[in-house]
């Protein structure tokens, strides 16, 4: 008998909705069979799922529903699944009136991601007002337990990158910042000459000075403001080395660059594998002799190989340094 019902009821789902009332269906049948044993509580949470299905653009379910279909677990999962589908202020209110806050902030989160899907929130648009407003809503729901810390801080930090990018876009009139990440952020800034607004970046989330050299070095080699990164590179001594200069210039592939900096790293491998990428075999050879390894001596022969002049340099070089006991 109960079956019955539920096929009509399913039949009817589908006539006034179309198929994706089938999903709906599945959810009544499901608790109407989990419930049958339980005629005294079935009815009014029978009730109350039909009610949000066929009026849930208008009505939400009242708190005592909640209250009901809380405490029989298959009930409430059951319950959970449908409204995911078809009523995200439902599942809302549920989380709210059970006290489950970081599942309301998870759902405020997939409402963001949701609206950074809309074509027009990458283009400067008052979209990003909303969007930031969820997330930092989010936030403040995670900060009320402890549990959520981390995702609190995420959060925050989301939300302040996405209004600094917001406002770059609505300033340079390029939507080409949002949803970047910080180290990108700093990078387009560089590149596009805005120098003031790379430093706010930096200081708003504490960039450390090694990943700064990294990104500006880049940024710069990028834009092709050779003179800028010379400048750079002497305010003083850089916190990681030359290794991030030497890799902007051979990345742009820019040779004299490059070599205006691969003699003052100090590591032998690095200078020898920085000069073996700019085709300088003898420098490249002569630096790996100074590292006193055979073994990456001999890995930097086979990488020049195919050059018949190098190998004969690392021939030669080889020979010499066998002669004087260091290989």
């Amino acid at each position: 008998m109960m079956q019955m019902i539920g096929w009509c009821i399913c039949a009817y789902l589908k006539i006034i909705g179309g198929q994706s009332f089938g999903y709906a269906y599945i959810g009544f049948m499901t608790i109407l069979l989990i419930l049958q044993w339980q005629r005294d509580d079935y009815v009014p949470i029978l009730y109350h799922f039909l009610n949000c299905h066929f009026r849930r653009i208008h009505e939400r379910p009242p708190l005592d529903f909640f209250g009901t279909i809380n405490a029989r677990p298959l009930a409430r999962d059951l319950f959970i699944k449908y409204v995911r589908c078809y009523k995200h202020e439902f599942l809302r209110d549920f989380f709210l009136s059970t006290g489950q806050l970081q599942d309301v902030a998870f759902l405020l989160l997939k409402e963001s991601w949701e609206i950074e899907k809309n074509p027009m929130a990458s283009k400067g648009t008052p979209l990003h007002g909303p969007r930031i407003k969820l997330i930092e809503k989010a936030q403040n729901l995670f900060a009320e337990t402890k549990e959520h810390i981390f995702e609190s801080k995420a959060a925050e930090e989301h939300a302040k990158l996405l209004r600094i990018q917001h406002e770059l876009e609505v300033s340079t009139k390029q939507a080409i910042f949002i949803d970047s990440s910080i180290s990108d952020t700093i990078r387009t800034c560089i590149s596009t000459g805005n120098h003031r607004a790379a430093m706010k970046v930096r200081t708003e989330f504490k960039v450390p000075e090694k990943r700064w050299y990294w990104l500006k070095a880049l940024a710069l080699s990028t834009r092709g403001d050779w003179a800028a990164l010379e400048k750079f590179s002497k305010e003083k001594r850089p916190p990681g080395g030359y290794k991030p200069f030497v890799e902007a210039c051979i990345g742009a592939d820019a040779k004299a660059e490059a070599l205006k900096y691969i003699p003052k790293l100090t590591e032998p491998r690095e200078r020898s594998e920085a000069y073996a990428r700019i085709g300088m075999a003898k420098e490249a050879a002569d630096a790996a002799s100074q590292a006193k390894d055979s073994e990456f001596f001999g890995r930097l022969k086979l990488t020049l190989g195919q050059n018949a002049g190098a190998t004969s340099i690392f021939d030669s070089l080889r020979d010499r340094l066998s002669f004087q006991g260091v290989y």
